[in-house]
């Protein structure tokens, strides 16, 4: 939490952060996956406290759920700092997704530089399998040696 306090400190821009480094969560374009759906569902699963307000897509603000096992860690730093985010990540740890989420119900799971603080990776991988809906897309992305 001190590493997250740190950079929330350094980098917001009045009440939240530039859309620059909200709209940075995912490396991929999302909307090639979503494109065509009546009413995605996308989870950014291990959300970190920086949470999108949603993804544009073909007009469409398609929304984004974020989760992370932090997440009431991040709740307190938002009333230190006196920060405002678009939407609150939910409560929820890679491993207990299915317990908060119907089994299927997002077509897109992406998770970035999250699955290394899972207690299981293993059981984190049948969680986010669990929770994306057949012919959806589990999308992990993680960079080697972050640091």
């Amino acid at each position: 939490a001190l590493y997250w306090k740190s950079w929330m400190s350094l980098h917001r821009h009045g009440h939240w952060f530039a859309a620059d480094i909200t709209t940075e969560w995912t490396y991929d374009d999302l909307c090639i996956h979503v494109d065509g759906l009546p009413a995605p569902r996308i989870l950014n699963a291990g959300s970190g406290p920086i949470v999108p307000s949603g993804l544009l897509c073909s007009g469409l603000n398609v929304p984004v759920v974020s989760v992370d096992g932090l997440a009431h860690l991040y709740w307190r730093l938002y009333d230190v700092l006196e920060l405002t985010p678009p939407h609150f990540p939910m409560q929820c740890m890679l491993e207990q997704l299915s317990s908060c989420f119907p089994h299927g119900y997002f077509h897109i799971v992406h998770v970035r530089n999250a699955l290394d603080h899972a207690a299981s990776a293993r059981a984190a991988i049948h969680e986010l399998l669990t929770v994306t809906r057949s012919g959806g897309k589990l999308l992990l992305r993680h960079a080697r040696n972050e640091g």
